[in-house]
Order: C-alpha cells, then structure tokens, then sequence
C-alpha cells in the first residue's frame, strides 16, 4: 500500500528544519524545531515555532523596542550574564539608538515652539532662522562700512563733495533688488543669491553711510537704537498676531499709496512742518511695512522655504528705512 505523506506545513522562512527537503519529513522533532528569535525581539518571541506561525510583528533594528523602554542593561551597558536566560544580546543596535535619541533632540522644545504660528513648524522655523541670520550678516556689513566712514576723514570727506557716487550706488541698489525679487533664479541659486544680496547690501551700505556722514555720529548712534528698537517692537507684534491674506494686500495698497504722496511732498515742498509731518507718515507706514514683511516671513501662505533671500532683503531695506527717517527728524547735522 502507498503510504500517505503528512501535509506540508507553511512555516516561517527562518526554520531550518522546514526546507524544500524536508518537507515531508514525519520526524516531529524537526517540524517542530526551535525558532530562535532576532537578537533584538523582545524576551516574548523567544519562543518554540509553532506551524503556520508568521513573526509580522518581529522589529528589524530594535528601534519600537528602545522607544518604547523594552531593554534592560546590566552594569556595564552590555550583554547579559552568561548564566541568564536569554542567550542573545537585550542591548539595541547602538547606531539606533543614538539616532533615535538625537531624533528626539531635534524635535524637542526651541524658543520659536511659543510662537503660535510656529509651533509644530520645523521647515519654516529653520527658514525663519535663516532669514535673521542673513540679516543679522547685513547690519554688520552696514555698521562696518559706517565705522570706517567715520573713521578715517578722507572718506567721509570724499563722499561728501563727490554726490554723484551716491546716485550710482542708488541706481545700483535698485538694479539688483529688481533682480532678485524680478527673477526667481537670481534669488534661488546658490552662490548667485548670496552674491547678490550681499552687494546690494554693499553698495546700501555705501549710501547709508553718506548721509550719516552729514550729521553728528551721537546723533546717528542714537537714531540706530531707536530704529533697533522699533523694528523689534513691530516685529514682535507681527509675530504674536495672525492677518489673513487679504488684509495683507489692502495693507500694502495702502502703505505704496502713501509711500507715492509722501515721496511726491518731499519733492515738491520745501515747508519745514510740511516734511516733518510727511516723515512721520513715512515713519507709520515704514512700520506696517515691517508687520507685513515678517508675516511674509513666518505665514504659511508667505514666502516660499527657499526665497530666504528676499525674505532678508525686505526686512533689512524696512529697517535701513526706519533709520534714515528716524535720523532725518531727529539728528543734528555736522558743522
């Protein structure tokens, strides 16, 4: 009589007693041989193979266990006694676990988490860094430029009987701040953004630093702290308070008027309360245009992740700004 063969069982692929050859094999002891588990399964798995039994839940690199508290170490962060249970390692990959822990590092609790419109915001905290970082890199740029103007006389001098050189560092400025806000390329290519950005600020910086020359450096020290100051005022409460999008917009259809009939004043007018009253103007919508420059800068729906150039432009030539009309209606010329 032919003798039946026993059904084939599905096992798991890690067996090696159920291979190919084996598989009609009516020796129990190899059916049912023991599995030994992963080094890093947890003590729950090391258990004997059962048939039709499929480990989808055994972890590859220990990282659920670890973060979840499944290890225990001995004294010397290693192995086990030789004597224990648990013939394999309960340690997990080291290399998992520092970058679990590093992981856990980066995601923890920064100083931008208490801004609401920056909380759970990653990408656009780092954007927002980088942002403050540049700018930061320019007004040091421009503070230098104006030390060594006022430091060696010849310059100072030079720059003030030779006004042509401040218009074509105008002209200048205004070519290379249409190109990087114009041109997407320009703005988003690294280095060419970077050298853009940091010549305009250049020659800025040139302009800057001739008109300051005209007054008293008191004068111009204080009108940079006040502009500082100022700038940080109307940068915390755009940080602090939401706009919708629209309002954005009716905000700066609003400011570019009046930036229009405030330049068209200057011009025309030569009245004493006439431009002081036109600078304060100047002055308020100097600082809307500071609100919505940095809601550009930390919205969602503002500037994209890689226009961090523009972003620092917007916020440097807003505080350039401040300073030169807080200078104009406050400081006293030089002799």
């Amino acid at each position: 009589m032919a003798q039946n063969n026993p059904p084939a069982y599905i096992v798991d692929n890690g067996n090696p007693a159920m291979n190919q050859n084996n598989l009609y094999n009516p020796n129990p002891a190899l059916m049912y041989a023991p599995q030994h588990p992963s080094p890093y399964a947890p003590q729950s798995q090391s258990n004997y193979m059962q048939p039709n039994h499929q480990f989808n839940d055994r972890p590859n690199s220990g990282r659920k266990e670890y973060e979840a508290g499944a290890y225990t170490y001995n004294d010397r962060n290693e192995y086990p006694e030789p004597n224990s249970q648990n013939p394999y390692p309960s340690q997990v990959d080291p290399q998992v676990k520092r970058a679990v822990e590093g992981e856990k590092a980066w995601k923890g609790a920064n100083c931008l988490d208490c801004i609401t419109k920056l909380k759970g915001e990653p990408e656009r905290q780092g954007f927002v860094r980088k942002v403050f970082g540049i700018l930061a890199a320019q007004m040091l740029m421009t503070v230098g430029i104006c030390a060594i103007v006022y430091a060696v006389e010849e310059i100072q001098d030079w720059l003030q009987e030779n006004i042509w050189f401040y218009f074509i560092c105008l002209g200048i400025t205004i070519a290379l701040s249409c190109g990087l806000v114009c041109f997407r390329k320009c703005s988003r290519t690294v280095p060419l953004n970077y050298i853009l950005l940091f010549t305009f600020t250049f020659f800025e910086s040139l302009m800057v630093a001739t008109i300051s020359s005209f007054y008293e450096a008191e004068s111009v020290f204080l009108a940079a702290c006040m502009a500082l100051t100022l700038f940080t005022i109307m940068a915390t409460i755009a940080v602090f308070t939401s706009r919708k999008p629209h309002t954005l917009a009716m905000m700066s259809y609003v400011c570019f008027g009046l930036s229009i009939v405030a330049i068209f004043f200057l011009i025309f007018f030569t009245n004493r309360y006439i431009i002081i009253i036109v600078m304060v103007i100047l002055l308020i919508v100097t600082c809307v245009y500071v609100m919505i420059d940095i809601d550009l800068v930390t919205e969602k729906h503002g500037l994209d992740l890689d226009e961090y150039v523009i972003g620092a432009l917007f916020l440097y030539m807003d505080l350039i700004s401040l300073f030169l009309i807080i200078l104009a209606l406050t400081g006293s010329r030089s002799d």
